[in-house]
């Protein structure tokens, strides 16, 4: 690879994507999700264990792409029939977890703003 970039990172992460599900599937008793299971080994081989696997620009288009791809398989779980019900249930506005969180985001927002440009 370019840059004195090796392959050898990302052989071994792509080894590891395939080898972490093979492994839960024989041990079906822990009920582990794969996701989790994966998540871990990375940490293992990480920086945050061994440090098995170093910077590679390679491996952080695919760490970006396998985050987006894990937020949208999240945002695909979200069942939207129970945030319906809450809006039909929920008297006062501050009861309602989905304005809360809203309401959350824009106030760090803003914060962050007026942080940056010292307002």
């Amino acid at each position: 690879m370019e840059n004195g970039g090796s392959l050898l990172p990302v052989l071994l992460v792509v080894g590891l994507a395939f080898i972490v599900p093979l492994v839960l599937q024989r041990f079906r008793r822990l009920q582990i999700p794969v996701v989790v299971g994966e998540i871990f080994a990375g940490m293992v081989i990480g920086r945050s264990g061994l440090n098995l696997v170093v910077d590679d620009p390679v491996l952080n288009v695919l760490a970006a792409l396998g985050f987006a791809f894990l937020m949208f398989l999240s945002g695909l779980e979200i069942d939207f029939s129970v945030l319906a019900g809450l809006r039909r249930t929920s008297r006062r506005l501050m009861e309602n977890p989905v304005f809360v969180g809203l309401s959350i985001l824009a106030l760090t927002i803003a914060l962050s703003f007026a942080i940056a440009f010292g307002l």
